[in-house]
């Protein structure tokens, strides 16, 4: 074609979101709950809009334009500049991993730790027990409950978004079809293309082998060096779309991450106000004692009894002791 673009059977695809990039947090949120595609990237204007470019579409395109650099001329300054290039994008789609980990670390523990303080606090203001106090106590008690719920929906969410975006998940799809017999793999950076093709087509691709019984010895193959080049580039393209559509659900994520910490300091000074200001509604837990009376209860007669002297030791017997008045 004159104008260098791909002769392909499968069209760029519409997101169904309009020319925006980004996501808002609730879209964000019921596409990871439905495990919404990821592919967004690379937008391409397309019928006076932007579409999506699907993964075939783009392979394809980027095959047709690479498919003369066979005859390049180059040197390993090329296969380095070609390799940066590679290293950076890998290097920001696992940089964000690690700071998304990070956010899910510090998520967790304060989490953990509030639902701590949530059932101490649960136990002392019963969610039963409200409805009866004044409706100044109820109503701070009620939003107490109510900010502890939003903010565990939204490191839920939060969480969910981070493990949709970081899911494994690649451009090239995976292996159906069997292994070709022969021919050269479509990358030798992947696993995909590396086993779509047999043992013996991958080792052949290094190498320029002889006919059988040939005297001369196995050669590199003279277009090594720009199969690599070609590899590195689009392998480098594959991976900035990747890396494009991850930072895409990463930002509502982070987003979500933020709007739990913001509601846990909102729980937090409530439940302190709560705490100051309202005495517990938990009923006493101390066994009440009551005596009752029967009706036909009749005076007890209580007879008191001095108990008798020990015997002294020995055996003598105690002298009995004179009457009143006879010593005098």
């Amino acid at each position: 074609m004159s104008d260098g673009r791909p002769p392909t059977t499968e069209q760029p695809q519409p997101s169904g979101e309009g020319s925006a990039t980004g996501l808002g947090i609730f879209r964000a949120a019921w596409h990871a709950l439905w495990s919404h595609p990821l592919d967004y990237h690379p937008r391409v204007a397309a019928g006076g809009g932007t579409e999506t470019l699907t993964t075939a579409a783009m392979l394809a395109e980027m095959g047709v334009a690479a498919s003369s650099w066979e005859k390049l001329s180059l040197t390993d300054e090329h296969l380095a500049l070609a390799r940066q290039s590679l290293d950076e994008v890998k290097a920001q789609t696992e940089y964000q991993d690690q700071k998304a980990t990070r956010l899910l670390t510090v998520t967790t523990f304060l989490t953990a730790l509030s639902g701590v303080f949530f059932t101490r606090f649960s136990d002392a203001y019963p969610l039963g027990s409200v409805f009866g106090q004044v409706w100044w106590h109820a109503a701070l008690i009620l939003l107490s409950f109510l900010a502890f719920a939003l903010f565990v929906l939204a490191a839920l969410f939060g969480a969910l978004v981070t493990f949709h975006a970081t899911r494994t998940r690649f451009k090239y799809g995976d292996i159906k079809e069997p292994a070709a017999d022969e021919g050269n793999p479509k990358s030798r950076l992947f696993y995909g293309p590396i086993l779509g093709v047999r043992p013996r087509a991958w080792v052949n691709s290094f190498v320029t082998c002889p006919n059988a019984g040939a005297q001369d010895a196995p050669a590199v193959h003279a277009a090594l060096g720009q199969r690599y080049f070609r590899d590195l580039v689009l392998e480098t393209y594959l991976i900035a779309a990747k890396t494009a559509d991850k930072l895409r659900y990463l930002g509502p994520a982070q987003s979500l991450l933020a709007l739990s910490l913001r509601l846990l300091v909102a729980w937090l000074i409530l439940m302190t106000l709560v705490g100051l200001a309202i005495s517990p509604t938990r009923p006493s837990e101390q066994p009440q004692v009551s005596l009752e009376q029967p009706k036909d209860a009749r005076p007890l007669r209580v007879e008191v009894t001095r108990p008798t002297a020990p015997r002294a030791s020995g055996n003598r017997e105690p002298q009995p002791r004179p009457p009143a008045g006879a010593e005098r």
